[in-house]
């Protein structure tokens, strides 16, 4: 379902649009102003039936410098450029600020085509096929394809279709990645209502389909799309499209993007690998502004290089910051281009890496290291750097975040088995960052067992919650239940430690531990509480209940074993014979106060020994289980 775009370059006059209509019979200037100037103006767009059947779609752009800018945007979605020459003229400035943009946009796919084949000799013909090869030799048109050709007799023409039929074959399309179409035009038509038009980059639409104009964050539907002119049921990447939608046209913009809602999201800064072209006169400033063309989109960005460089010179590369004075749509690896802020003039572009980058930090190595690894443009690399950043990330968002094929995704974790782990099914973490966590929350407990010597460990809950805050996820529980399968902590009760820890009294502890102990035994049913017995008996009571010597009913009070066993066993008699109990009947049973005999049902409600029904308890589900006790 996938076409091939084929765009046009080249130096103002040298027949691009000519050679256009003569290969498809549509002269691509419409503008009144273009008819009357004799230029093209604006881009221009036209289907082409190849020899084989085959539908490719034609961008024609702008030659001249001052429309530039029209250039820019023309080029967002080729597969190939038909590199035109004049051959009264030869290579032209114009010619060669073109054939930067486009080997900094990689688009590797071209044919030189020289046109104005009837004004000249043929010996001038073959004279100016080796010259332009020459100056040729070391861009992305070394090798490729020359045809000489002639819009007034049809020369080369049959020869030029043959080439790009061929060339038509190898073309590849990303149909199940998301939908994402950078518009280049917005229309009003008679009957139809609001039209906008791109190449569609990726993924496919079809009427009815949701959609989101972006970075206006607008929903729509598609009510009609078309493909050079005719109604089709289904549109697919790489090619040529029109979309008839329910917005007024004042609501878009050449710029803005139609995507798959929910999968891109707008961003003012993106961390690039930058790359300035060999002659530009003068090197590119850190902190320096700039003209930015992505897509179809263009505004003002700053740029803020990593590391300690300070300047970028012409023909070197480095890793920067782009701060955007607009939000921008942009996606792993898309291509862009920079230019000079005044005199305008293109000084190089490079790659997207990273579309919601961090805090910038000018020294932060960790993060550089990641951009180093992304410079390589594969997709695995792409994941690990969502994963790694994300502490634990769930498949779902990590789809949502890589904004790429559900296909791309699996093959790319498939790579990284031996970086990342899959912690529970369809939970991923880096193991690098897995193992930094562990020994962060690792130290953590070490603190906490030096600290409370005398607890069994840290409670789960504020565990979890460490765990969560240190991997910058909500997912502390699996990360600790990941720890406790591999037994590099251990559970106690409710409780987290590290594995070879045992609460451990020092003298002085011993001693406390003994005064409490006897006092609590002196107290029987009404014991002395927690706080009358001092500051941290809480933590010694607790250390004795660990050792089994007492049971805590709750944080305040805390019985001797045989106390506790006993009040147990009283209690299931009473429920043998009565069927039911009170508080005051349970006090009375205990010799004892509702301060102390309330707290205690409460606990063996907890137990399910009993159950509350309003004013009385009765037999709860595990009393059954206990009766024996009594």
């Amino acid at each position: 379902m996938g076409g091939l775009i084929i765009g046009t370059a080249g130096h103002v006059d040298h027949g691009k649009t000519a050679l256009i209509e003569i290969m498809t019979g549509i002269d691509t200037d419409r503008l009144r102003e273009e008819k009357e100037r004799g230029l093209s103006i604006d881009l221009g767009f036209a289907p082409l039936r190849l020899p084989s059947g085959r539908l490719a779609g034609i961008v024609d752009v702008p030659g001249h410098e001052k429309f530039m800018t029209n250039m820019l945007a023309g080029v967002a979605g080729m597969d190939l450029v038909l590199l035109v020459i004049d051959l009264t003229e030869g290579i032209m400035p114009q010619t060669r600020e073109h054939l930067e943009v486009i080997e900094i946009l990689e688009i590797k796919k071209g044919v030189v085509v020289l046109t104005k084949a009837d004004l000249v000799e043929k010996e001038w013909i073959e004279l100016m096929e080796e010259e332009v090869r020459e100056e040729l030799s070391g861009t992305v048109f070394a090798g490729a394809p020359v045809v000489t050709t002639s819009a007034q007799t049809g020369e080369g023409i049959d020869k030029l279709l043959e080439i790009l039929d061929k060339i038509a074959e190898t073309r590849e399309t990303e149909e199940n990645a998301p939908l994402r179409l950078p518009l280049d035009r917005v229309f009003q038509m008679h009957g139809m209502g609001t039209v906008v038009t791109g190449t569609l980059i990726s993924g496919q639409v079809k009427p009815g389909d949701e959609i989101e104009i972006l970075p206006r964050r607008i929903r729509s539907r598609v009510r009609q799309v078309q493909v050079h002119n005719e109604k089709v049921e289904k549109a697919g990447a790489g090619q040529r499209v029109a979309l008839n939608i329910p917005l007024d046209r004042k609501d878009l913009a050449r710029g803005d993007v139609i995507a798959t809602p929910g999968f891109f999201e707008p961003t003012g800064e993106m961390d690039v690998f930058l790359n300035m072209i060999d002659d530009f006169p003068h090197p590119l400033k850190d902190n320096s502004t700039v003209h930015f063309h992505l897509g179809t989109s263009r505004c003002l960005g700053k740029v803020k290089f990593y590391g300690d460089r300070r300047r970028l010179a012409p023909g070197d590369e480095a890793l920067a910051r782009i701060k955007l004075e607009e939000e921008l749509v942009a996606g792993f690896q898309d291509r862009f281009i920079i230019r000079f802020y005044s005199p305008v003039h293109v000084m190089g572009g490079g790659r997207v890496l990273i579309t919601d980058p961090p805090e910038y930090k000018r020294h932060d190595k960790k993060h550089v290291r990641l951009l180093e690894r992304m410079v390589s443009g594969k997709s695995e690399d792409l994941l690990f750097q969502i994963i790694y950043r994300r502490g634990v990330i769930q498949k779902d968002n990590l789809i949502l975040l890589a904004r790429i094929s559900e296909e791309e995704i699996e093959q790319g974790l498939k790579k990284l088995e031996n970086e990342i782990q899959e912690i529970q099914p369809n939970y991923y973490v880096s193991r690098d960052r897995l193992e930094e966590f562990y020994q962060k929350f690792a130290e953590e407990l070490n603190s906490y067992h030096r600290l409370y010597s005398l607890r069994p460990g840290m409670p789960r809950t504020q565990a979890v919650n460490f765990v969560s805050d240190i991997s910058g996820s909500e997912e502390g529980e699996k990360l600790l239940n990941l720890w406790l399968e591999e037994r590099r902590i251990k559970k106690v009760d409710q409780r987290i430690a590290l594995v070879d820890f045992n609460p451990r009294p020092g003298n002085k502890e011993k001693q406390l531990a003994d005064q409490y102990r006897d006092k609590l035994r002196e107290g029987g049913f009404s014991p002395p509480l927690a706080w009358e017995l001092g500051q941290k008996a809480g933590e010694i009571l607790d250390y004795l209940a660990f050792q089994g010597e007492i049971v805590r009913v709750n944080e305040e009070l805390y019985l001797t074993k045989d106390k506790y066993e006993e009040a147990e066993s009283l209690l299931i008699e009473f429920l043998q014979e009565q069927g039911k109990i009170t508080v005051a009947e349970f006090r009375n049973l205990l010799a004892s106060t509702r301060k102390f005999a309330l707290p205690l049902l409460e606990h063996f409600d907890d137990r399910k020994i009993t159950k509350r029904s309003g004013d009385e308890r009765l037999p709860g589900s595990a009393f059954a289980a206990n009766e024996q006790k009594g």
